[in-house]
């Protein structure tokens, strides 16, 4: 996946991809072009962290997606109403035709 595709929402990349693609753009951003070697304490102070911000992602993520799953159940319920209404009303009044 290339950083500057605009249609990145759709592509077809692997968590593989996404991961080493964060990793290049952190690298040369982050850590600039002196490529500097951290220390491995840092990755061992780093990685609680890292772990609990990639779990308050996820449940972030999936309370956000809980949230549109109840709002396509309640839209299914309005449309499934208003199914039942329509028919109603049609068999009204073709039983007064």
């Amino acid at each position: 996946m290339n950083a500057h595709n605009t249609d990145w929402r759709q592509d077809d990349s692997t968590i593989e991809d996404i991961v080493n693609e964060s990793y290049r753009i952190g690298h040369v951003h982050a850590y600039g072009p002196a490529q500097m070697r951290l220390p491995v304490s840092y990755y061992e102070q780093a990685l609680p962290i890292v772990k609990r911000q990639l779990t308050m992602g996820g449940i972030r993520l999936a309370n956000q997606l809980n949230k549109i799953a109840g709002l396509v159940c309640m839209i299914d319920e309005l449309v499934e109403q208003t199914n039942k209404v329509t028919l109603s009303n049609n068999r009204h009044h073709h039983s007064h035709e």
